[in-house]
């Protein structure tokens, strides 16, 4: 099935909310309410920072002359985390809806991108919401583990998140002694799920060395993230 765009735009404000794959405008009117913030994006999460999650999103978006100030806190005060906001600034919003996905973009209307999200959903109703990559989520520590202390004998499991489906994605176990030259080897290679998602188990290398510490560094064409240290302790 092919792709469908659609530029929303209103006389004045609109509201969006994006939950899985429904996408409905709300709010629609000469002023947005004085409690809906403009120009901002929410999101229902325990983690602020976490790039990826599986809850509803909610865009106030502001596209004619009249706007307010930004004041998160109705939806901070309801359990909900502001992902990205502005101030006087108006916005259009594309969405490309696909067989299993949306893509929502939010932009100034010089064009410049503010902000966005993927949501991927699969038959079983899994879904994952992808913020749209940017350096700051495709690098660092994002690699999650089920257990930071280990011994040479365990098995790791590992988790990441926004990929494209089906991504090759190189998994390593990296040396943190030796600075730059920090030793790796190669544990893997595996593919992204069809959310995304990249799950793998693995036993420790024979390398690995008693009171050694590393971290798990994962390579892929659109990331390259790594893992909390991990102490091998005997």
């Amino acid at each position: 099935m092919g792709s469908r765009r659609a530029r929303l735009t209103a006389v004045a404000a609109a509201a969006l909310l994006v939950g899985g794959f429904a996408v409905t405008p709300v709010a629609f009117g000469d002023a947005a309410p004085g409690r809906y913030p403009a120009a901002e994006i929410h999101r229902p999460s325990p983690i602020p920072d976490l790039s990826v999650h599986d809850s509803t999103v909610y865009a106030v978006s502001v596209s004619g002359g009249k706007m307010y100030d930004v004041d998160g806190s109705v939806w901070t005060g309801n359990g909900a985390d502001i992902m990205s906001k502005a101030e006087d600034k108006q916005l259009y919003q594309l969405i490309d809806v696909t067989a299993d996905s949306i893509r929502y973009e939010a932009r100034y209307a010089n064009g410049e991108l503010h902000d966005g999200v993927v949501i991927r959903k699969n038959a079983a109703g899994e879904r994952t919401v992808n913020e749209l990559r940017t350096p700051e989520n495709t690098t660092g520590e994002q690699v999650a583990v089920d257990r930071t202390t280990v011994t040479r004998k365990d098995r790791l499991t590992i988790s990441a998140y926004g990929y494209d489906p089906g991504e090759q994605v190189a998994v390593y176990l990296r040396d943190t002694r030796g600075g730059t030259g920090r030793k790796k080897v190669l544990v893997a290679h595996r593919r992204a799920g069809e959310l995304g998602r990249l799950t793998y188990s693995f036993r420790l290398p024979p390398l690995v060395t008693r009171k050694g510490t590393y971290v798990v560094y994962l390579e892929s064409p659109n990331q390259r993230i790594t893992s909390p240290v991990i102490t091998v302790t005997r």
